[in-house]
């Protein structure tokens, strides 16, 4: 999960994963972009062609150097699926996002990806996610969906969930990370989501992974 709150269709999104890692360090929360980056490109390669790597780094390259500097480079998964740093891209604010994607326009569409896409995750982060699903249905959070691989996600933060996840575990209108229901269920089930948070990292997401 990420630190800040936003609603979709009426409904707060959460990151799964990496709540469990930033638990030892600090609460996680309600997630959503600071900086909508515009959509650029499909994210996929040209048919019968495969991303470049040269491309994919100077593109990244632009974006570092037009004030996103921690941007890692993108990622190439099977079926030639390019994995973006979100995280880096949410962390900036939104005028150097827009600055950046427009100075580095021409890069990126060179380099045939979507640094705002949203990729379907890994048959491995899946199954990692039903698990800790599973757990955290044990340890009082009944109504904990399963992910789905039709789902999408932002690489670095693991899965979304709705309040509807917390429904029957925390009262309505309360914050679920300052529950004792969430806080016990999600200790209980750490290294699930542990698990599930090195699958949705870049390093993990690269391709032979």
């Amino acid at each position: 999960m990420s630190e800040s709150s936003s609603t979709k269709l009426g409904r707060t999104p959460w990151r799964v994963a990496v709540a469990v890692v930033a638990l030892g360090a600090a609460a996680c929360g309600a997630s959503h972009s600071s900086a909508r980056v515009p959509s650029l490109q499909s994210g996929r390669a040209p048919a019968g062609g495969r991303h470049n790597a040269a491309a994919l780094h100077a593109a990244a390259q632009c974006i570092r150097d037009h004030g996103i500097s921690n941007y890692q480079d993108p990622v190439v998964g099977p079926g030639e699926i390019v994995y973006t740093d979100q995280r880096n891209l949410e962390r900036a604010g939104g005028s150097t996002v827009r600055d950046a994607m427009t100075l580095c326009r021409v890069l990126i569409g060179q380099a045939n990806f979507d640094p705002a896409g949203r990729p379907h995750p890994p048959a491995q982060m899946v199954r990692d996610g039903v698990r800790e699903a599973q757990c955290l249905r044990a340890h009082g959070l009944p109504n904990w969906p399963d992910p789905q691989p039709t789902e999408t996600f932002d690489p670095g933060h693991g899965f979304q969930v709705t309040d509807a996840a917390f429904a029957g575990a925390v009262p309505p209108g309360a914050n679920p990370k300052l529950s004792s229901a969430f806080q016990t269920a999600i200790t209980a089930c750490r290294d699930e989501s542990e698990a599930v948070s090195r699958d949705s990292q870049l390093s993990n997401l690269a391709r032979g992974q």
